[in-house]
């Protein structure tokens, strides 16, 4: 074979390699940009199912504070536990004897809210401002309070054993036989 023969063959092979690259290349470059889209398309609906999820929870929400509003009027009285009400603003309202066991009420307002008898037990009140809110003889055993204002609160006779909560806020409530996290009993007229 000559070498112009030969030349020949190598600059047909490499012609034909490079059409094949190109080829798989450009098929490659189109099941990318189709993953991509695909991508794109499955992020745009679990965003929009997130958005959907937060809407009802939201709808619940303000569903839950409308009912707590009406507490005192209804005649079978619901429970509330392990409801979310972060942030809610309840204060003021009429809620003896409600059941809100592990509910969420993280930096709610529940300034001057009436809440003897209340269940609170293992409820998350992180935050809370309780100031003046009437707790007496509520269930508050593991409950969190944990950086909760509660300057005049009305713990008479409370239960929060096992309760996280700083002495500093204990110390602007008002506790008389309340029974302290760590068991012992306050003495009275605190």
């Amino acid at each position: 074979m000559s070498p112009e023969h030969i030349g020949m063959i190598i600059g047909g092979v490499i012609s034909l390699v490079t059409s094949i690259a190109t080829s798989v290349l450009n098929h490659w470059m189109a099941l990318r940009e189709k993953h991509l889209e695909t991508q794109l398309e499955m992020t745009k609906c679990e965003h929009a199912a997130e958005l959907r999820m937060r809407e009802q929870a939201d709808t619940e929400k303000r569903q839950h504070i409308e009912l707590l509003r009406k507490y005192e009027q209804l005649d079978h009285k619901p429970s509330f536990n392990g409801i979310n009400l972060s942030e809610a603003v309840l204060s003021g309202l009429q809620l003896p004897g409600v059941e809100m066991c592990g509910a969420v009420l993280r930096r709610a307002q529940l300034c001057y809210t009436y809440l003897a008898r209340a269940d609170l037990r293992g409820a998350i009140l992180r935050g809370a401002n309780l100031e003046g809110a009437d707790l007496q003889d509520a269930k508050l055993q593991g409950a969190d309070l944990e950086e909760a204002n509660l300057t005049m609160t009305n713990l008479r006779r409370a239960n929060l054993l096992g309760a996280r909560v700083s002495k500093d806020a204990l110390d602007k409530a008002i506790l008389d036989q309340t029974i302290l996290p760590d068991g012992t009993v306050s003495p009275l007229d605190n």
